[in-house]
This record gives structure tokens, sequence and C-alpha cells, in this order.
């Protein structure tokens, strides 16, 4: 009898996990598979160029590729295009860039060029449907303002683009509101550094929370590609799954993704 038992048990957490893991099915992403995306825009061909710049933007466009870029809000509720928390790296500023207002964001340059942080109304402007979108949406205290106002900008958008946030909060508001937009869950092993407790990291890396957010994608960092829940997900439930970041061809050839965002090369084009 305990034997049962124990077999129940066994049973119903393997259920509870299958749960808890599977994506949704509601929408077919086929049309993004025969796309490379460019990380943060194509910045890496001139020093001139930096990452999520409207530069980097429009090189990504000439050269045929899709487009991965960050959503932070400033302080006076604006949303405008940056990946790092704190403007130290890109700006070699003080602070974080969440704190300042988007006029005084923009008295800092990218990397010592003549770009500077981008709203994201003027990446749509430029952008206008000529290569799909991949949107990241960084986690904060303001999720729900990100979201509603970032869709509102995005609501009238005539181009194709998705949503991706580490956060699961950010999917469930879609989810909740905006069910018709494709999600993606991101993931990867995240570190003590990270800021997050050891048990929602190992949540965040196992895709236990996609129960919350139903993604339809799962955007994984390609060097834990044998992660048991991703391959999991891509097996039993046909995950559709794009790889991040990836910096060599070779790094391409992996069968078990359908999309790359890649950055410091030039795959083929989807014309080419």
């Amino acid at each position: 009898m305990i034997l049962l038992y124990i077999l129940v048990g066994i049973l119903v957490l393997g259920v509870f996990y299958l749960f808890a893991i599977a994506p949704s099915h509601s929408q077919d992403l086929t049309a993004y598979a025969g796309w490379h995306f460019a990380h943060r825009g194509l910045h890496s061909l001139s020093p001139d160029t930096p990452e999520n710049s409207l530069s980097a933007f429009r090189q990504a466009i000439a050269h045929g590729y899709g487009i991965e870029l960050d959503l932070q809000l400033s302080k006076d509720g604006q949303v405008f295009v940056f990946h790092d928390d704190y403007l130290n790296r890109v700006c070699h500023a003080e602070g974080l860039a969440s704190s300042y207002s988007y006029p005084e964001l923009c008295r800092f340059s990218l990397s010592g060029t003549q770009e500077h942080i981008p709203l994201f109304r003027d990446v749509l402007a430029l952008v206008q449907g000529k290569v799909p979108l991949i949107i990241e949406f960084k986690t904060s205290k303001r999720n729900r303002e990100l979201c509603e106002k970032a869709w509102e900008l995005l609501k009238g958008y005539p181009g194709s683009f998705v949503v991706e946030s580490f956060d699961p909060r950010i999917l469930t508001w879609f989810k909740r509101h905006h069910p018709q937009v494709v999600r993606g869950i991101l993931a990867t092993h995240l570190k003590p550094a990270d800021g997050f407790p050891a048990p929602l990291r190992f949540a965040l890396r196992s895709l236990w929370l996609n129960f919350l957010g139903r993604p339809h994608f799962i955007a994984y960092e390609h060097i834990y590609k044998n992660n048991l829940s991703l391959v999991f997900a891509r097996r039993i439930f046909h995950a559709f799954c794009a790889a991040w970041t990836v910096r060599q061809p070779s790094e391409m050839d992996e069968t078990r993704f359908d999309l790359f965002i890649f950055e410091n090369f030039l795959p083929p084009s989807h014309s080419g």
C-alpha cells in the first residue's frame, strides 16, 4: 500500500510539473522561424553604432534582420529603449536609468557616440513593420505602468512583434488583457548575484512559473540548452524555442531552437 501511495504521489507531481511548464499553442509562430534577430540592433559593425540605438536598428533593417530590443520606464513615465538597469556601462554615467526623466536621459550619449537613448515610439516610427520585433520588457515595481504605456504605443503598430520577459507577471498581464499578443518567457540559469532567492532562481530556470503567463515561446540562453525543463517542453509539448545570444555561426546549428538572437557576426538574412 505504501508503494502505491508513493507511485500515485510521483504521478501527481509529474502531472503538476508538466502542467506548470507547458506552453500555449494558441498562436502560430512559424512566420518567425525564418528570421534571425539582431540583439539590441545590429551594433557590431561600427563603434559609431551602439546597442539599442536608432542607428543599430537602421543597420538591422538594411541587412534584413529582425530586431530584439529592451523597454524600460523613465521617472516621468516615458517608455524608452535601454537594456541595463544602470547607466555606467553604456552611458558612463551614474545611477539607475529609470531614476531619470527622459529629458535628463537625453543628456547622456550612448558609448560616447552621437546617439542617445531612444524613445520606444521613435523606434516604432523608424521600423514601421519592415522587420519583426522581439520586445523585452524589463521588470521593476512599475510593471503594470510599463505594460499599459507600451501597449498604447503598440496597439496601432502595423508590423509584426512579440513580447518577452524574465518576469512571468508581465506575461500574465498580456495574457489577461491582450491574449492575442504573442508572448515569450526568457530564461537562464540565474546566479546569486542576480538578486533572487535560490528557490525562485530554480523555479525560473526550470520554467515552473510558465503556468502564470502561459508563454507561446521559450527564449533560453543557448549555453543551457540541456536544461531538463527546456528539453521536456521541446520534446513533449513541441514548444517554439528561441536561442539567445549566439555569437558565432557554429552556435546556430543547434536544432533545439527555432530562431536565434545573435550579435558580433552576420548570419544569413531573411531574404538570403
